[in-house]
């Protein structure tokens, strides 16, 4: 059980996961970090638990970058309204998406720690995903894209 800012409420094995993982990659980066360090902070009693939920290592990174950019789509989401302009539009979702990384320090320090120190593997999927972010984000401001229920689908 973790405590969340002023209550307290119990997260799913794979949440306690994600966020140790996420903590633990933003503090020493990919290659640093153990999957066995990661089961400990989340609490888990032995690694096998985690691979339950995640295939290996890799399948675990990926999932702690797509939760953080769900995570932002959400924001942008909440921020933007249909009668914006192209313009208000841009602003808003620069705006939510610093508000977000200042609120979530970690992320930052997340994609900056596995710059190209990293094997090949992972600077090819982050490119991928900011790719799909900026394709996704032009649909978006465009208002031709709409995010719902973790996907994009066509307005």
């Amino acid at each position: 059980m973790r405590a969340a800012a002023g209550a307290r409420r119990e997260l799913s094995t794979r949440d306690a996961i994600l966020e140790a993982a996420e903590r633990r990659f933003a503090e020493r980066g990919f290659a640093a970090v153990s999957v066995r360090e990661i089961a400990t902070e989340a609490g888990l009693r032995n690694q096998a638990s985690l691979y339950h939920h995640f295939r290996d290592k890799r399948a675990l990174y990926e999932a702690v970058v797509r939760r953080t950019l769900a995570n932002v789509y959400e924001r942008w989401q909440r921020s933007v309204v249909e009668r914006d302009s192209r313009t208000e539009r841009v602003l808003k979702m620069v705006r939510a998406t610093i508000e977000f990384l200042t609120e979530h320090p970690a992320l930052a320090r997340l994609c900056l720690l596995d710059g190209p120190s990293v094997d090949s593997w992972l600077v090819d999927d982050v490119a991928k995903v900011i790719r799909w972010l900026a394709s996704d984000a032009a649909g978006y401001v465009s208002g031709e894209m709409l995010f719902v229920d973790g996907g994009w689908v066509a307005q």
